[in-house]
């Protein structure tokens, strides 16, 4: 009986072993990956250089609540080869998207390389979904459903470097108002493309000796 009581205790541990093998959070290449579309993606987004779009997703089924990397993309017309990605990289479910950072996506969808090259727009349908990985998991990547928010209001988010005017005999002392903006435009200084903001001007003259 006393063999008997010790071979069923040791069956019992086995197979308590055995669940808990069984029960063990497994990694899987995830397959099923939710963007959710805001209760509000109907209203006018006005988008701003401080303001900021809510999104929110499910985690992707990687098999265990994985610490994963989440990226925002934008496109106009919804269709695969057109999203651009913005920058932030988030590490939760849902996000404060940066409004300047959908703003320079679609500029960047527009073609809009310098302040000079925009147009104002009426407010359009704007897509979005979210690309998921975990950092050094290959094939742990995957990419949202599509959701549209129906009224985005963008604005040029393309800055170019500010510039001054070297006034002086070399112009004619020529005012830097609007209308001389042609006789003046070779004697600007200009920030650097990589400061812009910065206020710092620079440029190179050829100057007769006399001025």
């Amino acid at each position: 009986m006393k063999k008997l009581s010790i071979l069923f205790a040791c069956l019992v541990a086995v197979l308590g072993f055995s669940s808990c093998e069984d029960t063990d959070p497994q990694y899987q290449n995830p397959t099923k990956f939710v963007l959710n579309t805001p209760a509000l993606a109907n209203q006018l987004y006005e988008l701003s250089a401080d303001g900021t779009i809510d999104l929110s997703w499910s985690q992707p089924d990687y098999g265990y609540a994985a610490t994963a990397a989440y990226y925002v993309q934008v496109s106009l017309d919804g269709t695969d080869s057109t999203f651009v990605e913005c920058g932030t990289k988030y590490v939760k479910c849902y996000a404060q998207v940066k409004a300047s950072e959908v703003a320079e996506a679609i500029c960047k969808l527009r073609g809009i390389e310098s302040e000079d090259d925009y147009t104002d727009e009426p407010a359009r349908k704007v897509y979005f979904r979210v690309r998921a990985l975990i950092d050094g998991i290959e094939g742990s990547e995957i990419l949202s459903n599509v959701i549209a928010l129906n009224q985005v209001k963008e604005y040029c988010a393309i800055q170019s470097p500010g510039y001054i005017y070297l006034i002086g005999n070399v112009g004619g002392w020529t005012g830097p108002d609007a209308a001389n903006a042609d006789a003046l435009a070779k004697w600007r200084l200009f920030e650097s493309e990589t400061a812009i903001g910065s206020k710092i001007y620079s440029g190179v003259f050829d100057m007769p000796a006399s001025e």
